[in-house]
């Protein structure tokens, strides 16, 4: 999993689709997908992104979501145009056997070096959805 710079959100043409963009509320949305509107209907609370079984009336609040989640973990952000070398600010991989490998590519790439974490990818969840995020340790 690349880790890119942020700014990317804000320097670049972004789609910002709130749910996943193979679904037919995605494929068939007649807004506008990309502006400060669109990221922010990707940490929304109205009810109608809440999942169909939840009962209560602000399922982020009530569930816990974490203000760094996106309320439905499938939520896609579409870049547009070219990301360059430089925005790749790391790797996440699961794999120990292809840290070496990974940071060797990196390596190549112009601008800092690189971090690359090796670890699980662990699921989080709020008791309707599951995120996948790193466990850190301190």
């Amino acid at each position: 999993m690349l880790v890119l710079d942020p700014r990317i959100l804000w320097t670049q043409d972004c789609a910002f689709r709130f749910r996943n963009a193979a679904t037919n509320k995605m494929k068939n949305h007649q807004g506008r997908l990309d502006g400060p509107w669109a990221l922010n209907q990707m940490f929304s609370d109205e009810i109608e992104m809440a999942p169909t079984n939840f009962g209560g009336t602000s399922y982020r609040a009530e569930t816990g979501i974490p203000l760094f989640l996106t309320t439905d973990p499938d939520a896609e952000v579409q870049v547009r145009d070219r990301i360059a070398p430089e925005a790749i600010m790391g790797v996440w991989t699961r794999r120990r056997d292809l840290e070496n490998e990974v940071r060797q590519v990196l390596n190549r790439l112009p601008g800092p070096n690189r971090e690359v974490l090796v670890q699980e990818f662990a699921p989080d969840s709020n008791g309707y959805s599951e995120w996948i995020v790193p466990r850190l340790s301190l």
